[in-house]
Parts: C-alpha cells; structure tokens; sequence
C-alpha cells in the first residue's frame, strides 16, 4: 500500500460540490465554505475530504484494505466530504465509522443535495425515505458500558436523524435507552445486541421474557412504561414497531415504511394476505393464532381492502389478545370509520405513497 495517497483538487472539490459544500456526518449540515475578510476575492473553506478506506498503513487504520491500489484510494469513490469537526472525529475511531457506513452516509449526503437543488432549498426528505436505506451495522452493549453514549452514537451512525426524521430519530434513541435500562437492570440481560438493516433497526437482548405490553403496563409506572405509552400515541399509525420472543430471547424490531409492502420485512409478526383469494380469512385467523410470542400483528392486504371484506372476519377474531394494525395505503375516511366501528381493537395504519 502506497504510504499516503492523497486526494487531487479535482477529487477535492467534486467531493465538496456534490454534497453543496456541506457536511456529510447525519444531523449535521454544516456549511463548509464561505467568503474570508482577508482579501475581496478570499474563500474561507472549512471543510475536508476524507477517505472511506483509510489511505495509511499502520495503527489505528482499521479501514484500511490492504490490496487497493494508489489509484482506487485516491479517488473519488473513496472519499467523503466532511467538516473539520467531524472529519476528525471519523479518523480518530475507525473501528466505529466504518467504510460501509461512511458510504452510506456519502449517499445520503449526495441526495440531500440533489433534493437540495430540485427543490430551491432545505426541505423535509422524509417523505423520500422510500429512495433512501439506513447505515447498516451491528453492535452489542454490555453492562460495564455506558448506556446512553452508546445507543447516542448508534443512532447517529444508522443515519435515522435523515432518513427518519429529527422528531422520531430522538423519540427512538428515547426508547431504546428506556427498554435497554429495564432489560439490564429488571430483566437480568448480559448483552443487548443492536442491528440496522436498510430500513429496520432490532433489539435483542437476553434474560427475563418482558414485552413492550408488560413494560407500558408494568405496575410501578416507571420511566419505561411512559414512554412506550407515549411513543405508541404518537407513532403507533406510522411506525411498525413488533415485539416477539425467540430462541430464548426477546425482540424489538422497528421501522418507519415507505409503502404498505414494506411491513412484512421490517417483522416476522405480519400477514400478507389476498382478498381475492377465498381461503383468506381462514389464512389470517390461523396465523393470529399462531403467532402466540407476536405482540403485534400486522395484517397487510395486497390487493384493495373494502367494506364487503371487512364483514368476512369472524366474531372470535375479536378474541385474540394480539394487537392487530391492518395496514393500508388506499382507505377512505368512510371505511376507516367502519372499521373503528365493527373492530374497535383493530387500528389502522394508512401508508401514503409518495
């Protein structure tokens, strides 16, 4: 490996001009260039390019890979736009931002800038989350570690404070202290394991088998209780949040979808179904009721959901202890209050194409 392969000009300033001159660390945003007092003419630039796979051999380099030529390190591909702050900050722990979640972030940072431009200035992309994926990673956090810097730190890196929006990036980072604090001190968890993918982040965690339901109802009203109750409130008709119990450990998968189709592969606790199709009910009702470790269970038709099909669904339905979200992206105001008021315990979750 060359000793130090640096960036041209042209590399340079191409990184820069394909984010807008802005930072690419999530959340940040900072303006990277500007004018100077010095002369008339004089730019003030505070911004860096720094390389996704580390350019130098030797401690710490842990994004470094050993079979890149001087050419690839070099170039373009290899670099992410970043301001002095944050450009440091990535240099200085390698083994947390690593190449593949600098990529993503310099995809993220490049779309916002495209938007950026289409649109005349800052907008909410989050109605773009369909055309955009989270940092994917995993982590575990053990007892001995700081609790609340790490699900900080993991919740930067997933790029949730972008792709999600601020509001429930914070709402998130909330919750998962607030589960992960009871898993350690309430439920005798060792380990808490965390992973992003794509479009989904999950939780799991060993020890005592303790759902969001018995945390929001726990007795005591503690921290945690409040707020799961106060999340669901407020994202319970957006966000697909799942618990379920498996191979001697518990669950949480969350994610924020882009389109109805998306639900069945942020949990396992969905049901895609056919309306079409004459087996259809029996097909729901028997995966309610197998799904005895689904707190939440997400019904998801694939073709348009109306009236004459809601009348289909058995009375016992009403049985099952299971929260049940029928998802929908094509419901009129009529039929949602037709449902509320045949199934009062079956909510709704509207997905609104873009």
């Amino acid at each position: 490996m060359p000793d130090n392969p640096k960036f041209n000009e042209h590399v340079r300033n191409a990184l820069a001009l394909r984010v807008g001159h802005r930072c690419s660390f999530p959340g940040c945003d900072e303006t990277t260039v500007g004018p100077s007092d010095e002369k008339n003419d004089a730019i003030n630039r505070s911004g860096t390019a720094c390389h996704i796979y580390a350019a130098k051999a030797g401690k710490p380099a842990r994004r470094r890979h050993p079979t890149m030529t001087a050419a690839e390190l070099s170039s373009i591909e290899n670099g992410i736009w970043m301001c002095q702050t944050h450009g440091k900050m990535i240099d200085a722990d390698e083994a947390t931002y690593t190449p593949g979640v600098l990529v993503q972030w310099r995809k993220l940072a490049e779309f916002r800038a495209k938007i950026r431009q289409q649109f005349g200035g800052d907008i909410d992309i989050v109605s773009y989350r369909g055309d955009m994926d989270l940092a994917s990673f995993e982590e575990n956090i053990n007892l001995s570690d700081s609790l609340g810097e790490r699900i900080r730190e993991y919740m930067i890196r997933s790029c949730a404070i972008d792709v999600w929006g601020r509001d429930l990036h914070n709402a998130l980072r909330e919750l998962l202290f607030e589960v992960s604090q009871n898993a350690f001190k309430h439920g005798g968890a060792k380990e808490i394991s965390m992973e992003v993918d794509y479009n989904k982040i999950t939780i799991s965690y060993d020890g005592t088998a303790f759902s969001l339901d018995d945390l929001a109802n726990h007795s005591s009203d503690r921290g945690g209780a409040s707020c799961i109750r106060s999340f669901r409130t407020r994202y319970a008709k957006k966000v697909v949040l799942s618990y379920f119990y498996k191979n001697d450990k518990n669950n949480i998968s969350i994610s924020f979808p882009a389109k109805k189709e998306d639900v069945a592969q942020a949990t396992p606790c969905c049901v895609t179904f056919d309306v079409e199709d004459v087996d259809w009910v029996k097909e729901v009702s028997d995966f309610v009721l197998l799904s005895g470790s689904c707190e939440t269970i997400y019904l998801v038709p694939t073709s348009d959901f109306s009236f004459s099909h809601l009348r289909f669904l058995p009375p016992s339905f009403r049985n099952f202890t299971s929260r049940k979200v029928l998802v929908t992206d094509s419901m009129s105001e009529s039929l949602l209050e037709h449902v509320k008021e045949r199934f009062p315990d079956i909510e709704v979750m509207q997905i609104h194409r873009r």
